[in-house]
């Protein structure tokens, strides 16, 4: 398994802070990476270029008293900013045409996407939260949701349970059609969509 460059609880901390400062900004998805250098991610999902959508990128960068960079390849054009908050490296990134992992865009507000990551924060005191590989915190067809990833040595099964039982009462488990991953998901009380993902590493 990778081995955690950061604190689980201090990335989830740092990430709600920074958020809360970016206040009404919308267009948002978090990504919170443990296992990465840089590990909060920001990524903007406007679905529009930078240059229509200049707000949440150069929040970013002002919060983060850091320059945004442009680029262009063949395929998309980007632009990024990085940088550290509360002793946490963040990257955040504007990709055009949207990546694989864009979901639409997010009318959320990073404040409001800041108070759900803050109450993700007792997680961080689970076994299994010391081999969550990421948390994704993002919107779906305007409703919220959550996507974690969890890597173990021992029976996904178990790891998955105790994942489930820790989150919330109204759980589902997905079929299983490979040997490598287990998937499930919890609603929880505020309406948050929560998926696991527990894999082999």
């Amino acid at each position: 398994m990778k081995p955690h460059l950061h604190k689980l609880s201090d990335l989830l901390g740092a990430a709600a802070d920074l958020l809360d400062r970016l206040g009404p900004v919308t267009g948002l998805r978090v990504g919170i990476h443990p296992t990465l250098a840089e590990g909060i991610r920001l990524l903007v999902q406007t679905g529009e270029p930078y240059t229509d959508a200049v707000g949440p990128l150069d929040r970013i960068g002002a919060a983060l008293a850091a320059p945004v960079d442009q680029g262009r390849t063949p395929a998309l054009n980007y632009a990024s900013v990085r940088g550290v908050w509360k002793g946490a490296p963040v990257h955040g990134s504007h990709l055009y045409p949207p990546g694989p992992l864009d979901k639409g865009p997010c009318t959320r507000s990073a404040a409001d996407l800041g108070r759900r990551v803050h109450a993700l924060i007792p997680w961080a005191e689970h076994d299994w939260a010391r081999r969550t590989e990421s948390i994704h915190a993002y919107d779906e067809n305007g409703a919220p949701r959550l996507h974690v990833v969890i890597a173990t040595d021992g029976p996904l099964d178990d790891t998955l349970t105790a994942f489930l039982d820790a989150a919330g009462l109204l759980q589902y488990r997905h079929e299983r059609k490979f040997d490598y991953v287990a998937h499930g998901s919890v609603l929880l009380e505020d309406g948050t969509v929560v998926t696991a993902s527990v894999i082999t590493p």
